[in-house]
């Protein structure tokens, strides 16, 4: 695989090793402050049972096979071709 010459000519960015620390930190505390609200959360917020129309029908139906078969097809071919 060759490289582009413009990216590889590119020097590697070096960060001071304290901007990390303190990104790093930064992020962290704001982790932690977001699980901590996240535990003031009250089951209110929850989302009651869905009514049975809203549900997925998981079931795939003809037509949605035959868009899949083509589908498979296709990509396969595609494999197929560009090994060759």
């Amino acid at each position: 695989m060759r490289r582009s010459p413009s990216l590889s000519a590119t020097p590697p960015l070096v960060l001071p090793t304290q901007l990390l620390q303190s990104v790093f930190f930064g992020y962290s505390g704001l982790c932690l402050m977001v699980a901590t609200l996240y535990g003031f959360l009250s089951p209110a917020v929850e989302v009651n049972n869905p009514p049975a129309s809203a549900k997925m029908n998981a079931g795939m139906t003809l037509e949605n096979k035959k868009i899949l078969a083509k589908l498979t097809a296709l990509f396969s071919w595609m494999l197929l071709a560009e090994a060759a």
